[in-house]
């Protein structure tokens, strides 16, 4: 990318709050009913231990919004000295009233508010609605806000039109292709995945411009970059917390199991020191916020 959109700490850590979620979508690969996992109000309390200088923190799930702790959460993660910004991923199904709570809490410290637009779920129009009530409440909402829409072959043809009329609302969309249970990417023909590439070129807002057009040719080709190999700062710099407190260098580590650095919530947790050989080929998009913020790894 051109420039880097967001303001960012040179310190990451995504956490899965919960695994839980109220949505059941087909292509999503975490399927999982389960509300239990560590407490996720110790788990903070050791950021503030174990963690020294600025860290931005990535917050996912499962539905973190769905969690029943979450508000209190948010509010003892934005009293951490450690905190520079706050990013998360939510399927938008919170009530407004929650969800302006959250805005209340996070204030300044929140820099974007990933929203997952679910065409099985909520139809696109009343998604504005609630994006427009929620800006009513608390305006200026809508300047942190990005939509993402992932997409199967048979949507295409409405996609123009859903992203114009956000675009026209002044709420960026990003449009992305949908994945299977089993982490594949559906197959797309070449007009369609021209389609979707001029599309993510199309009605951006400023501040998200370089990041739609970047993310355009995601999931459409296999990646030709390889990452084995590659010095990177994953579990050093940043680092991944699932809902049980284990800890690992990145996304694909987790899932993988390897690159573990202990448990958080049973105190075992320990950063490595310098960088090191990345051991995957792959790179997983949603946690790879070194291909963005950190130009040093370029």
């Amino acid at each position: 990318m051109k420039k880097i959109p967001f303001e960012h700490a040179k310190n990451s850590v995504y956490w899965v709050i919960s695994d839980n979620c109220n949505y059941r979508c087909s292509y999503c690969f975490s399927q999982s009913k389960s509300s239990g996992g560590a407490d996720p109000l110790l788990i903070t309390d050791n950021f503030k231990a174990k963690l020294r200088g600025k860290w931005d923190f990535i917050l996912s799930g499962g539905e973190p919004f769905a969690h029943d702790d979450f508000l209190e959460i948010v509010k003892k993660l934005t009293a951490l000295k450690q905190l520079h910004r706050i990013f998360i991923y939510t399927n938008f199904s919170a009530n407004p009233e929650k969800i302006v709570k959250f805005l209340e809490i996070t204030k300044n410290k929140l820099s974007v508010l990933f929203a997952s637009l679910h065409l099985d779920y909520v139809k696109p129009a009343d998604f504005l609605k609630k994006i427009q009530l929620i800006e009513k409440s608390f305006p200026g909402f809508k300047n942190s806000l990005l939509v993402n829409l992932a997409t199967a072959a048979e949507d295409l043809l409405a996609l123009e039109k859903i992203k114009k009329s956000f675009f026209e609302e002044r709420i960026q969309l990003l449009i992305t292709p949908r994945l299977s249970p089993a982490l594949n990417f559906l197959k797309y023909s070449n007009k369609q995945k021209e389609f979707l590439r001029q599309l993510n070129k199309s009605y951006n807002l400023p501040r998200f411009n370089d990041l739609s057009v970047a993310c355009g040719d995601y999931g459409l080709d296999s990646q030709t970059l390889n990452f084995k190999g590659r010095q990177c700062f994953a579990g050093c710099r940043s680092f991944f917390v699932n809902p049980y407190g284990e800890t690992y260098s990145c996304v694909v580590a987790n899932r993988t199991k390897k690159k573990s650095l202990g448990n958080i919530s049973k105190g075992s947790f320990k950063l490595k020191k310098t960088a090191t050989g990345c051991s995957f080929r792959n790179c997983s998009y949603p946690a790879s916020f070194d291909q963005y913020f950190w130009p040093q790894n370029k």
